[in-house]
């Protein structure tokens, strides 16, 4: 009865956080879409208005991609940015496919530096396409995603760096939307996060979307709204009362200047020698540290009409994977700046943010497992009572159930649209995900803990089909090395 009770005390907190998250995207994507309705589109297209970014792509190992992944970043309408592919040290013919496809010669190294020296593995050679000015390419000694971040903003000149994995596809406006949010406050815009939506089941097609459609694989389909829940509830929510702490590592903008400040992402070769697979959290949390240290007001954004659509896992397997990443990542980042827990000048993320992430992502899925074992063991010993059993699955079920079913719907409105069957299939899945999967991955979390305690564990990716192989045939990736 204890654990009942309390799970279903946790259940009423958590969703009642999500209805209050759900109230304020409403607002928020209601507001910026009025706002932007009215700004003249042209108007962003001239030289001087937006800043200048840099779009950093790492690869390892994409040969069968990289040409196409380019060419849609190199086709992106936006006035005034660069691309910088950084090749972290392919054993295939990445590098090789780059210099036959856009005619690459070598140029001197143009690295900077901030107060806070960035070391990266060894860079090989800088290129500069004589077909596009605009393309830039680091070959460099493997070192992983984050050093080869690194070694990009090295490279950048741009105002802000977008950070991108190259196997995303990004719309063509998308950097366009992410970049005027920063003329929408008089702050300091710090970082800004674009919407990431799952491109299983869309027809690709030369780097672009050709039609948009629902995952036909379940396990995608259940993702897909997943994705949705967690961008447009969680990010637009957060955003909203500026406690925004992640941007994911799929479509990202930071201040460079910021970035040099603080040494850029965090490796173990770099002055701290730390090193953590959840470097798109970790980094905007040190972001916002240093910002508040110096007494700087600023805001983390969230932008849900830029688009990054990127390729989930289908089968179970690779899924854990990624998922044992992400919850080691949060993990090593909450541990890691503990420091700011409670600490009014640490502002939102001290006061608010960083104590929700540990109450209900770090303890939370302690407490809802051991919920679900005790009303299981109930039943089974026939000592169930019926009523706190009905109220637990109306409060974790019911109530979890509304509240996807509502993010599709402002999902829907604001973001992609989904019509008929295709409605239908999300909508399902936003019933389905509440009966099984959410309560497995539950236990995974628990279990991807206690594992991160015991036994540390290396950097894995899931692997990838890549984007061709919605309409043109399998493709193979290779997840970047340690």
């Amino acid at each position: 009865m204890f654990y009942q009770r309390s799970f279903i005390g946790y259940s009423l907190a958590i969703n009642g956080s999500y209805l209050v998250f759900l109230v304020i995207s409403m607002v928020s994507a209601s507001k910026k879409n009025r706002v932007h309705h009215w700004q003249e589109s042209g108007f962003f297209a001239k030289p001087g208005v937006l800043p200048k970014v840099s779009i950093i792509a790492p690869g390892y190992n994409e040969e069968t991609t990289i040409v196409q992944s380019v060419q849609s970043l190199l086709n992106l309408e936006y006035p005034d940015f660069e691309v910088i592919v950084v090749n972290d040290g392919s054993k295939d013919r990445t590098l090789g496919v780059l210099q036959q496809e856009f005619d690459l010669e070598p140029r001197d190294d143009r690295s900077s530096q901030g107060s806070i020296p960035i070391l990266t593995a060894p860079i090989m050679g800088v290129y500069k396409s004589r077909v596009s000015k605009d393309l830039t390419v680091v070959d460099k000694v493997n070192g992983g995603k984050a050093d080869s971040l690194n070694a990009g903003i090295l490279q950048a000149q741009g105002d802000y760096v977008v950070c991108i994995d190259s196997d995303s596809l990004l719309e063509p406006k998308s950097l366009l939307h992410l970049m005027r949010s920063t003329l929408d406050t008089d702050e300091i815009t710090l970082a800004i996060g674009g919407n990431i939506v799952p491109v299983n089941g869309c027809l690709v097609s030369k780097g672009s979307i050709r039609e948009i459609h629902p995952p036909r694989n379940p396990l995608a389909l259940i993702q897909t709204m997943e994705y949705l829940r967690a961008f447009i509830i969680g990010r637009m929510g957060w955003a909203g009362i500026n406690g925004l702490l992640i941007i994911s590592g799929a479509f990202g903008a930071f201040q460079r200047q910021a970035v040099l400040e603080i040494g850029g992402y965090l490796t173990g070769s770099g002055p701290r020698h730390l090193d953590t697979v959840g470097e798109d959290m970790e980094i905007v949390v040190r972001l916002r540290k240093h910002l508040y240290s110096k007494g700087i007001k600023h805001r983390v954004q969230y932008v849900h009409t830029a688009n990054c659509w990127t390729e989930v896992p289908e089968h179970l397997p690779s899924l854990l994977i990624q998922r044992d990443r992400w919850n080691r990542g949060l993990m090593e980042v909450l541990m890691i700046h503990k420091d700011m827990l409670l600490r009014r000048p640490q502002g939102v993320p001290g006061l608010i943010s960083l104590p929700y992430f540990f109450i209900f992502e770090l303890l939370g899925p302690f407490l809802e497992t051991g919920g679900y074992l005790a009303a299981f063991l109930a039943v089974l010993l026939g000592i169930a009572n019926l009523p706190t059993l009905a109220l637990l699955f109306a409060v974790s079920v019911g109530l979890g159930t509304f509240i996807s079913m509502m993010s599709l719907l402002v999902a829907d409105k604001n973001v992609l649209y989904f019509r008929g069957r295709d409605f239908r299939r999300v909508l399902g899945a936003s019933i389905i995900e509440n009966f099984g999967y959410r309560q497995l991955f539950g236990m995974h979390r628990v279990w991807s803990f206690i594992r991160y305690i015991f036994k540390e564990q290396g950097w894995k990716q899931p692997p990838r089909k890549g984007f061709q192989s919605q309409t043109d045939g399998p493709g193979e990736t290779t997840p970047h090395e340690d």
